[in-house]
């Protein structure tokens, strides 16, 4: 029983109302009691009840007119009358105006027993009404779903006997057949003129299966319209029993559009795959003429053309043309300035599909049954490279899909022309390359030979004026004047600038050549190395009353390199700061560890150079053009072989000016191994 069902009582007699109040609450009944039915009605309107009890003898409004009322509500819950003795009529009454039940009441008071077994019944019996109603209302909708599902469907349903007989269908068989379902429904599948032969076998073999009981997978099924459109269907069937008798519950599905794209797709498929395999030969081959007969080969065979050609164009000149199927040579056909199919697409740049040769007036006739032709210019990087003409004499032969298809092969077939084109080009370049090489190679090895001479032929006539100027300060140094003396002195270093640079050009030389060679390398202390070329050139700076300062790590920095390019790379860099930084400069090298390499610097207070010239100073006989540096002699070779020397051995070159405040020139090189272990230890 719920918890806590409300009964509502109407009763005038308080004291039976108290003791039928405390029976029922003892019973687990929450009971409210009405003196008369007006009030009886009103508690009724205000709150819900599961159940009433009505006595009939009450004032104003007897049982009857109670339960009357009540019956004009939408709801009313079970309804129990009680009745003295002998007014069963009554209680009868009482029944057929929806009284669930009567209780008579009888003077030893045993009906109070009874009511709370009636109670349950009726709620029971209420239960029991409101289940049939929700399944009746449940079936109900069910069955309209179903209508719905099987009027307003967008696939056709139907129903059919085992003979082939249309007993019901849908809306959506009338414009999938194309029929109205009048015409449909009773008719037998054999008479709707709606199958081909072979598709008659397959409804006949389903209708088999069925009256068999088999169930069938579904099958597809081609109808014919009579508006003459073909759909293809695909059927779904179950055997269903309908009043004893078996018949065919069906399902049709409209899959013409994916039959479309499925062979679309089949053909989409087998076209990659016939360009796959024209790309793959295309890229593998560089031979012009393999190119152009196998293109011709598979476009004949894809297209079904009865004659073709592919002619190769260079600077819109005809080379050679590869033709199938011609009784005659096509020069004259490929003629691009004369009047042509062929002309026209050259110059135009546009492919052609000329479905009746007949009706084109440029049309250059070469076979006599020819009705349609075919022609695709070979375009790359929109260059013309070839022209491609396919003719036919089968008036189907031709279609728009493959006029299409065609094209994508043509643009494949162009790209493979040109590289071919540039293989031949690059072949005859590289043959020219080599020759141009070998003459190189010769000029090189004569200039090499050149310098060597000439620093040898060179140097011994200046030694020997050298000595001569040496013996003639000696011999006559008191007996020359001071013009004579500045003459000899003039001399003395006319041939020094010579020796630095016939040094400059044998420096040059050695760099070049040992850059195709293994580089001789060991380990070299770099503090010491910087300390001994720093001190060697400090009689140049105090000459120029130069601030001359070095600072260097207490403990050795090594690095890995040729130490006498190394060296010469240094005293390159102290000997330009010098050079360039006028009396009472300052000119200080650094030397210090940075990170994982060696950092090498020379900081002068010198001329500068100015910022447009900057990115030249590297670059080999180029030397800064200033009025504050013309007097200062020079090969412009210096920076340059330091750059390619420090580059030689693994480390960078560093430099920073300003002009009219100084420069900053130098060099990082990796520390060694062993050098960076150390430190981290």
């Amino acid at each position: 029983m719920p918890e806590k069902v409300r009964v509502l009582y109407m009763e005038d007699n308080e004291g039976t109302a108290r003791l039928l109040e405390k029976r029922l609450s003892r019973a687990g009944y929450e009971i409210e009691t009405a003196p008369d039915g007006e009030v009886g009605l009103e508690q009724c309107a205000a709150r819900a009840y599961d159940a009433l009890i009505v006595d009939y003898d009450l004032p104003g409004m007897n049982g009857i007119q109670i339960i009357q009322r009540l019956t004009e509500r939408d709801t009313t819950p079970p309804t129990i009358m009680l009745t003295g003795a002998g007014n069963e009529q009554i209680a009868v009454e009482a029944l057929k105006l929806g009284a669930f039940d009567y209780v008579i009441k009888d003077i030893d008071g045993i009906y109070f027993e009874l009511l709370p077994t009636v109670i349950e019944q009726a709620l029971k019996n209420q239960q029991l009404l409101e289940d049939k109603r929700r399944t009746e209302e449940a079936l109900l909708e069910s069955e309209e779903r179903f209508r719905l599902l099987f009027e307003e469907a967008p696939d056709p349903y139907f129903v059919a006997d085992l003979a082939g007989n249309l007993i019901d269908c849908n809306r959506a068989a009338e414009p999938l057949v194309g029929l109205d379902i009048n015409e449909l429904i009773g008719k037998n599948y054999a008479e709707m003129q709606l199958f081909v032969p072979d598709q008659l076998e397959r409804v006949a073999n389903v209708l088999t299966d069925m009256s068999e009981g088999v169930f069938t997978r579904p099958v597809e099924i081609t109808i014919n319209r009579p508006d003459g459109g073909v759909v293809i269907v695909e059927v779904r069937t179950i055997p269903v029993q309908i009043k004893g008798q078996t018949q065919i519950l069906g399902i049709g599905h409209d899959i013409t559009w994916r039959k479309q794209a499925e062979a679309q797709m089949k053909a989409y498929i087998e076209q990659l795959e016939t360009l796959h395999r024209i790309d793959d030969v295309l890229t593998r081959e560089l031979d012009t003429q393999y190119v152009q007969s196998m293109a011709l080969e598979n476009m004949m065979r894809l297209s079904g053309a009865n004659a073709g050609s592919l002619a190769v164009i260079l600077g819109g000149e005809v080379l050679n043309i590869h033709s199938v199927g011609y009784p005659e040579e096509l020069n004259q056909y490929y003629s691009l300035a004369g009047r042509s199919i062929v002309a026209r697409v050259a110059r135009e740049h546009k492919a052609e599909w000329v479905q009746d040769v007949a009706g084109d007036p440029d049309y250059f006739s070469v076979l006599a049954d020819t009705c349609s032709q075919i022609t695709l210019p070979l375009l790359s990087q929109e260059r013309l490279v070839g022209l491609v003409s396919l003719e036919t004499n089968q008036p189907e032969c031709f279609n728009a899909e493959m006029f299409e298809f065609l094209k994508l092969i043509a643009a494949r077939i162009a790209i493979a022309i040109d590289n071919a084109q540039l293989y031949d080009s690059s072949q005859k370049q590289l043959v020219q390359l080599r020759e141009l090489y070998d003459q190189i190679s010769e000029l090189e090895q004569l200039k090499t030979d050149m310098i060597r001479l000439a620093a040898h032929d060179l140097r011994n006539p200046l030694s020997a004026i050298l000595m001569k100027t040496a013996l003639l300060r000696k011999t006559l140094e008191e007996q020359l004047s001071q013009k004579q003396q500045d003459y000899i002195n003039s001399i003395d270093g006319t041939v020094e600038r010579m020796n630095t640079m016939i040094s400059g050009f044998l420096s040059l030389e050695r760099i070049e050549v040992t850059t195709q060679g293994e580089l001789e390398v060991q380990e070299v202390n770099l503090r010491d190395l910087v300390q001994d070329v720093f001190a060697n050139y400090r009689a140049q700076a105090e000459e120029k009353a130069h601030v001359y300062r070095f600072s260097s790590p207490e403990t050795p920095l090594l690095v890995r390199g040729n130490e006498a390019e190394i060296q010469q790379v240094i005293a390159n860099l102290i000997g330009n700061a010098i050079k360039y930084t006028p009396e009472g400069g300052t000119i200080e090298a650094v030397l210090q560890r940075q990170d994982m390499a060696a950092q090498f610097e020379v900081i002068d207070t010198g001329c500068g150079i100015p910022i447009e010239q900057q990115e030249k100073i590297f670059q080999p006989f180029f030397r800064v053009q200033l009025d504050e540096t013309k007097s200062i002699e020079g090969t412009g070779l210096g920076l340059y072989l330091v750059k390619k020397i420090i580059e030689r051995n693994g480390g960078q070159i560093a430099f920073h000016s300003e002009y009219g405040k100084g420069s900053t020139f130098g060099f990082t090189l990796p520390l060694v191994l062993d050098e960076l272990q150390g430190a981290s230890l």
